[in-house]
């Protein structure tokens, strides 16, 4: 095949959260290719936000990367009732998030959900990327439980879902620009911020909280993004090509969920001991007005339909993905389901967890049927 370049997008410097994947990735497919294919990564979303990237990719201003949902959910009806159930999966740092990521791969198998990627001309390489690992950071007197979060304004950044729990839990949630995050909390705009730990660990806010508040037996819904491919220059490569790029997705996932799930979880536990952030945990015994919404947001979205796809089955789905791969993440007998917040970093100095056979499987289980032939 003739060498080809692809202008691949992500939202973040070199070396740094969501740029380490498109990295890891693009040095495999150099390799595997015998640097017939490379990747030129544009950082720091520096030709279009990463809400406006899908569209940026269908317009041949980008090749393939990094791509948010943003405002455009309306053209993702599927994805958009998906997405909506992230709050399945079990709340330990790694396996959660494993679980998380794997069920939302398979949830991505789903010709409906393709169909209306493709038909925004883009071709759906992974569809769904959750960012696991939400939690709630707070300046002021520590909040015991939700009990003394009445009334507390919180930023909760991501999902529209993440608004309406905190708001289920008494809190207040308001609307402040990302840039405005910090400031907003250092001068008491907001008091609270819900968000994934990647970014607590990125923005500095940790310098100005003094609690940092986890969910155990609970979670909060996760934000999501895609990693895809221009449909154009897709049908545009070769066979091979196109099977080396799904191929090598094992690479991406297993970069992402290190930077998405351990390296944030052991960022964030220094930086909470440099700067003397109490870490608590409320259990599902303390959040039980969360997941009455969750049960009540579940039946919400099993009484629609989302475009072709009827809610109940979108609902199915998730629940039984989210089984399946609670027992296939239980039998890699991580055991973090045990270790507490502010442990997980020793544990992962003794535990050498290996992320791609993992994934390996995860690709050829879920997405075995769509893989290029």
């Amino acid at each position: 095949m003739d060498p080809v370049t692809l202008k691949v997008n992500t939202n973040q410097a070199p070396g740094v959260g969501n740029s380490i994947p498109a990295e890891a990735y693009g040095k495999a497919v150099e390799e595997w290719s015998g640097g017939k294919i490379t990747f030129d990564i544009v950082y720091s979303g520096a030709v279009v936000p990463l809400s406006e990237a899908s569209q940026a990719m269908a317009d041949g201003l980008l090749d393939a990367g990094l791509w948010g949902y943003g405002t455009r959910l309306d053209f993702f009806p599927v994805a958009a009732a998906k997405q909506e159930t992230f709050f399945l999966q079990d709340s330990a740092p790694l396996s959660g998030g494993l679980e998380l990521i794997a069920s939302a791969i398979a949830q991505s198998a789903d010709d409906d959900l393709r169909d209306e990627i493709k038909t925004q001309d883009l071709y759906p390489l992974l569809p769904m990327l959750p960012f696991a690992g939400v939690g709630m950071i707070c300046k002021g007197d520590p909040l015991e439980g939700p009990g003394d979060a009445q009334g507390k304004t919180v930023r909760a950044a991501g999902t529209a879902g993440l608004a309406e729990e905190v708001k289920a839990l008494g809190m207040t949630p308001v609307e402040i620009p990302f840039a405005e995050a910090y400031d907003a909390m250092q001068r008491g705009v907001t008091e609270c911020e819900a968000n994934a730990l990647n970014s607590f660990a990125s923005t500095g806010q940790m310098e100005i909280a003094d609690q940092l508040i986890l969910l155990d037996g609970a979670s909060f819904t996760a934000a999501s993004a895609g990693f895809d491919i221009s449909l154009h220059v897709w049908e545009s490569l070769p066979l091979a090509a196109q099977q080396l790029l799904f191929d090598r997705l094992d690479v991406f996932l297993a970069s992402f969920a290190e930077g998405a799930l351990v390296k944030p979880a052991v960022d964030v536990n220094a930086l909470a001991e440099k700067y003397d952030v109490q870490v608590d945990t409320w259990s599902s015994s303390d959040v039980t007005a969360l997941t009455s919404y969750h049960d009540e947001k579940l039946e919400a979205i099993a009484a629609k339909t989302y475009g072709s796809v009827s809610g109940k089955e979108i609902v199915a789905d998730a629940e039984a993905a989210r089984d399946t791969w609670r027992e296939k993440v239980a039998a890699l007998g991580l055991g973090d389901d045990d270790v507490a917040f502010e442990d997980f970093p020793q544990w992962v100095e003794k535990n050498d967890v290996e992320l791609q056979g993992f994934f390996a499987e995860v690709l050829d289980e879920a997405l075995g049927e769509y893989r290029p032939a």
